[in-house]
């Protein structure tokens, strides 16, 4: 145990530093490559995204680490209903995207928000490995599919920018950042989904993690209120300057 949390102290350091150093270095570097516009629309994608991500993976992820010896058919039960909730929540976010573009009177939103809405399931994909490294304690496993995230997708955010692509630079990040994590999850945890589910606690793990879904849930909405507030009554520009702003100042910290 005292090795394991050494080891997993000793990456996470590194790995956190170096990783949001180098997130840092890069972000100045294409922030001049992109418009301010581009940010907003990417903020205004994500107070949508990160909020039904939160309700799709109703609190499993804490549910998992604090209830010991899961059988395998729970941990199944547990990724078939995140995975199902998030594709239900994408295909909503797909249909309602041209409202919701007309709504924030943003066009290019409602392809933005389809796009990035795919995010969904590839952050619900990874949840209960995730969950399990943790509950493990091989926090070092988590700090390498970061950089391993990192490594691939920074080299292809600065050469869509370079290239002109504007915000789908931004977005292939976004799509690309939690795949590559997912897939080194996966390939750390050596745990793979069946088709078998159900188990005698799994009525408890979802009580559970409904009751810490509501904080999460609430957390979310204080967090992303005030980009709600402000992409409807200044528009995407004002927002991204905003978001680039509050991005720079909590970068560090």
């Amino acid at each position: 145990m005292k090795e394991r949390i050494a080891r997993s102290v000793f990456w996470i350091v590194w790995s956190r530093g170096g990783v949001q150093v180098l997130s840092f270095i890069t972000t100045l570097f294409v922030a001049r490559l992109l418009q301010p516009s581009d940010y907003g629309l990417l903020a205004l994608a994500g107070i949508w995204t990160g909020t039904v991500g939160l309700i799709a993976e109703l609190g499993l992820g804490s549910a998992i680490v604090q209830f010991q010896d899961l059988e395998e058919r729970e941990l199944n039960a547990c990724f078939w209903l995140t995975m199902g909730i998030a594709s239900v929540g994408y295909l909503a976010l797909y249909a309602s995207a041209p409202a919701i573009a007309a709504w924030f009177d943003s066009l290019l939103l409602s392809d933005v928000l389809r796009v990035v809405g795919l995010t969904l399931p590839l952050v619900a994909i990874r949840i209960v490995p995730d969950s399990l490294l943790r509950k493990r304690l091989l926090l070092d496993k988590v700090s390498q599919a970061e950089i391993a995230a990192a490594v691939v997708t920074i080299p292809v955010v600065l050469g869509m920018a370079l290239a002109g692509a504007g915000v789908w630079a931004l977005v292939a990040g976004a799509l690309l950042q939690p795949t590559i994590q997912g897939v080194a999850m996966f390939w750390f945890v050596r745990w793979w989904p069946g088709l078998r589910v159900g188990g005698k606690r799994l009525k408890e793990v979802l009580h559970f993690s409904l009751a810490t879904l509501g904080s999460k849930v609430s957390w979310a909405v204080y967090q992303q209120a005030d980009n709600l507030v402000l992409g409807k009554v200044s528009g995407d520009v004002v927002l991204g300057f905003y978001s680039m702003a509050m991005s720079l100042a909590t970068l560090p910290v």
